[in-house]
């Protein structure tokens, strides 16, 4: 009963995975934003 069993498990995964697809989706926002300011 550790709380570092719920990193295994599908559902902390699951959530780590939304949370760096969500910060990759918004890194690619600003350098999309920056591109179009810049040209």
């Amino acid at each position: 009963m550790c709380p570092k069993n719920d990193f295994t498990t599908s559902k902390g995964r699951g959530n780590i995975t939304m949370v760096w697809g969500n910060l990759t989706m918004g890194w690619r926002n600003l350098t999309m934003g920056w591109r179009n300011i810049i040209i």
